[in-house]
């Protein structure tokens, strides 16, 4: 009896010392992550002052008051081919942030540009001839990035 108690005992504390790593592994918290947009166009290069020009009038102050953007990135070719490449590269806390940065900034564009407006009407001949015509033909990409793994 105590040799089948013994055992028992054995078998039980084995299966504990078991599950144990199993229980500390569901007790941690999943890594962080980060959701990164990726958004690649071109801009002829000679076109590369009037579009920035529009980006720091119409886009910069938006994305700078945005409270769901963590950063933001504005990047062109430097180096190498007649690159004429653009990328837009924001970094949200995750897919829930990427949405409400969206609808905040629709909301803000709404209330700093009131429809029938000179300024409304302003803005989008500015988007129309320098924003639209190199976006519509965008790629984006959605990252997920894992905060051990970001500087």
């Amino acid at each position: 009896m105590k040799h089948l108690a013994r055992k028992s005992f054995l078998l039980g504390l084995a299966a504990v010392l078991l599950a144990t790593p199993l229980v500390s592994n569901a007790q941690e918290e999943p890594e962080s992550t980060r959701v990164i947009t990726v958004q690649t166009f071109d801009v002829p290069r000679t076109e590369w002052d009037s579009f920035f020009d529009y980006v720091d009038e119409y886009v910069m102050p938006n994305v700078k008051a945005n409270p769901h953007v963590l950063s933001y990135r504005l990047a062109r070719h430097y180096y190498g081919s007649n690159g004429q490449q653009i990328w837009v590269i924001e970094e949200y806390a995750d897919l829930a942030a990427l949405q409400q940065s969206q609808e905040w900034n629709e909301n803000r564009v709404a209330e700093q540009y009131a429809e029938g407006s000179s300024e409304a009407a302003a803005r989008d001949e500015a988007e129309q001839k320098y924003w639209l015509p190199y976006f519509q033909k965008h790629k984006d990409e959605i990252l997920m990035v894992g905060e051990s793994r970001m500087k």
